[in-house]
């Protein structure tokens, strides 16, 4: 072996692209190469000696600390994207690897690979400010008042319940939550609760090694570790059996867990947002739910309304739907006839957005022209074949009553963008000849004063 010292070492980690950092137990810097120098703005003379936490100022520093972590654990810490502050005091976004260096039980000092994503991090928040989705198509006032709580729901890390029957948007809103958060760089996993029998459930959440059972040929990263710095979405967690609800609880106490087939402890640095379309209160009465856990994860409960009780917002959903299937198939569909309306307000909507999305989808294949008739929607859907119990009132509603919800989606647009029928058109997915065709034929004056 060729023996080398210190200088050698420094000559080559000066020729490396990644930044290394290297500090004691105590967390005191004592080493950056050229290109941490280049990513943090510091110097080494100016920082070697100093506590890391003080100059680089990150924010895992106090809540999770990666460099703790490596020494406590002896493992090597995979960093999803984390903050700091470089010299100016400008925020710059790093990834990289943190691993112990020594004996396990005598580590001497830790070491930190890093790269500057800051630009990759901006362009993606460029990209999804600009291209992507809204996350509700809505007027309603109670999913209004929701969406203004995001913001605070997601600067917190305390668990959230979101309520909802199937369809109506309870990933969506988890995801907002998440992309809205301090994790946003950092994966959102969901993991459906009620899809997977016990063992494989678990196998699905903490991982497996090498050998824990019969076909564990390789170990297999569990979803808690694929999360690492973002969110875990437990999808239908009233499904979930009792005794994997007793390990879940001590995941969202704890943070700890263990991989199958293992006793070693892996830390949970992870945000749990949980839904479900049960009544959960009954189920803890029932025996059939931990209260513990019903206690722990409903922090804060955040009701999503079915379709059925906001009605207003189909037209505003129709219209983004062939939008965006427009875009995905090419076809230029740009609105449905006035008996198709009809039949999509007073439908009873079990499967609720989503189910109105598919048939949507189902009108797309058939469609020739630019509108959507009765003959492209579904079988189901046909006014031949709907039965009583299609309709929330037990009959079809009147086409009074429909042409009044859809006057007062209209209207409530228009109050949103004062009056102004560019913009009122874009967000209707309509052309402006169309919206004012409505407008004349539902009575909508043509200015606030009219």
């Amino acid at each position: 072996m060729i023996p080398l010292n210190i200088e050698d070492f420094k000559t080559v980690f000066g020729l490396l692209e990644e930044g290394v950092v290297i500090s004691d137990k105590d967390r005191r810097i004592r080493f950056l190469n050229r290109a941490a120098e280049r990513i943090t703005g510091h110097s080494a003379e100016q920082v070697v000696g100093r506590k890391c936490y003080d100059v680089f100022q990150s924010d895992v520093c106090h809540s999770d600390c990666k460099l703790l972590r490596a020494m406590e654990t002896g493992e090597e810490i995979v960093a999803p994207t984390v903050m700091l502050k470089n010299a100016k005091g400008d925020i710059v976004y790093i990834r990289g690897v943190t691993t112990p260096l020594g004996e396990h039980g005598n580590f001497k000092a830790v070491a930190q690979i890093i790269s500057d994503v800051t630009e990759i991090v901006s362009l993606r928040r460029h990209v999804v400010s600009r291209y992507a989705e809204p996350s509700f198509i809505t007027g309603t006032p109670q999913l209004l008042a929701l969406l203004e709580m995001i913001p605070d729901l997601a600067v917190s890390d305390v668990p959230i319940l979101v309520l909802g029957e199937t369809g109506t948007g309870k990933e969506v809103l988890a995801k907002e939550i998440h992309h809205q958060s301090h994790r946003k760089d950092a994966r959102f996993v969901r993991v459906n609760c009620g899809a997977l029998p016990d063992a494989l459930l678990e196998a699905e959440l903490f991982g497996t090694v090498a050998g824990a059972y019969t076909d564990a040929k390789k170990a297999r990263k569990g979803r808690l570790e694929l999360a690492e710095g973002g969110t875990v979405f437990l999808d239908e967690i009233g499904d979930m059996t009792l005794a994997t609800q007793v390990k879940v609880l001590r995941v969202l106490q704890e943070k700890t867990y263990e991989p199958l087939g293992t006793s070693r402890t892996r830390r949970a640095d992870v945000r749990f947002v949980s839904a479900t379309n049960r009544n959960l209160a009954e189920m803890v009465e029932e025996g059939q739910f931990r209260k513990d856990l019903y206690y722990r994860i409903n922090t804060m409960v955040v009701p999503i309304p079915p379709l059925r009780d906001r009605r207003e917002d189909i037209p505003l959903l129709v219209n983004h739907f062939l939008k965006k299937h427009s875009f995905l198939t090419g076809k230029d569909i740009r609105t449905v006839d006035h008996e198709v309306m009809d039949i999509l307000m007073h439908a009873s909507w079990p499967g609720n957005v989503r189910q109105l999305e598919h048939v949507i989808e189902h009108a797309f294949v058939l469609a020739k022209g630019q509108e959507v008739s009765i003959d492209h929607l579904p079988e189901e859907f046909r006014p031949d074949s709907m039965l009583p119990s299609d309709f929330t009132s037990g009959a079809p509603a009147s086409v009074g009553n429909i042409r009044s919800a859809e006057r007062q989606a209209i209207l409530a647009c228009l109050r949103r963008h004062q009056w102004n029928k560019v913009l009122v058109s874009e967000e209707l997915g309509i052309s402006r000849s169309t919206l004012w065709r409505k407008m004349k034929t539902l009575r909508i004056p043509l200015t606030p004063s009219g």
